[in-house]
């Protein structure tokens, strides 16, 4: 009689198992369907570059232009008043002056329209103009397009053609 208590305990902890590794797999098709399969990007040839810059009294003026292949929806700009800072983490976004028509503030980027379209064509530039209450040294511009995933449009950071420019302002 031994014997047999030990072969049901076994049976017993096998069946435990074996339950737990089909509740695993079950959990784990149906979490898969959460995750993205194509995550949206930017194509490569998508860039912008800074073609004018000034600073006076506070408020930064920048003459952006596309000189990539592809239309742009926006961009994301930081500053950092620290020269030997490596990435700059000041959010300019929120200081763009509302005076500019067809500008907006779209989660801590700036688009160029508030549809969901990407305006900035290639060779088009556009005048940005921010008022700044602090001191900067440099200025990092992330270019951003809209991208269909599906039925969704996202605003896609393209980090891959980041710039950084030399902005010295000194608020007083």
């Amino acid at each position: 009689m031994k014997n047999k208590k030990g072969v049901s305990v076994m049976i017993g902890y096998v069946l435990l198992v074996a339950l737990v590794v089909v509740m695993a797999g079950i959990v784990y098709v149906y979490l898969r369907t959460y995750i993205p399969k194509d995550l949206p990007a930017c194509p490569e040839e998508t860039s912008l570059f800074i073609k004018e810059k000034s600073c006076s009294n506070g408020i930064l003026n920048i003459t952006i232009k596309n000189n990539g292949k592809f239309s742009v929806g926006g961009y994301y700009i930081y500053a950092s008043n620290v020269s030997s800072a490596e990435i700059a983490t000041i959010d300019l976004s929120k200081q763009l002056n509302s005076g500019i028509d067809n500008q907006y503030t779209y989660f801590n980027s700036v688009i160029f329209n508030i549809s969901t379209n990407n305006t900035l064509d290639p060779g088009n530039e556009i005048i940005n103009s921010f008022d700044l209450n602090q001191s900067i040294n440099f200025i990092e511009i992330i270019p951003a397009r809209f991208e269909s995933q599906g039925k969704n449009v996202k605003l896609v950071s393209c980090g891959n053609s980041r710039i950084k420019e030399i902005v010295t302002c000194l608020i007083v």
